[in-house]
């Protein structure tokens, strides 16, 4: 259970039993090594989110944007899986690019979903102002916990904060927050 913990998903893990034991798999059954990994990641610890089950809704996630329309339900899991990530991996302790490093292997980038979740709270927030303050709160999150985001990043973080903020007309806080 702690070399479960301790990896960030299906594919650490695999590699770390790469190491520990001789493992015969050729061709295709490669294959189940990674899939045997998912699995039993899945079953033994169903509560630690793993970089695979993080792909996973992010594609959903994305899906129902461009496929469904469905913005309110994104963000509203998006958020749900924002949660799960700020307690499963942020204690690790890694930096910004190193998290994204050891996230990578979807079809989007993690560094990409967290600037997209701001999108999503914005276009949620045209319809329901609530997912404006959501969207504040959000960008506040964010800052705190990336204090080394990329820059460019963290410029489009603090914008998509201060335009939120001017739109709910509190332009002393968009004024400080642009600067």
């Amino acid at each position: 259970m702690e070399q479960i913990q301790s990896c960030y998903g299906a594919s650490e893990l695999r590699k770390k039993w790469k190491t520990q034991y001789e493992i015969s798999a050729q061709r295709r059954d490669k294959d189940f090594l990674s899939l045997g990994a998912r699995v039993l990641l899945e079953r033994l610890a169903p509560d630690l989110l793993s970089a695979e089950q993080l792909h996973d809704v992010i594609e959903a996630g994305f899906y129902n944007l461009e496929e469904k329309q469905e913005v309110q339900e994104t963000c509203d899991l998006w958020l749900e899986y924002w949660g799960k990530f700020k307690t499963r991996f942020i204690p690790m302790g890694l930096s910004f690019a190193e998290l994204e490093k050891k996230l990578d292997g979807g079809l989007y980038s993690v560094a990409g979903w967290l600037l997209e979740i701001a999108e999503a709270l914005d276009q949620c927030g045209q319809k329901q102002q609530s997912y404006l303050q959501k969207k504040i709160d959000y960008c506040e999150e964010y800052m705190t916990i990336f204090p080394d985001a990329y820059e460019n990043h963290a410029i489009e973080i603090m914008e998509q904060k201060s335009g939120t903020l001017f739109e709910l007309e509190q332009v002393e806080s968009g004024d400080e927050c642009y600067e």
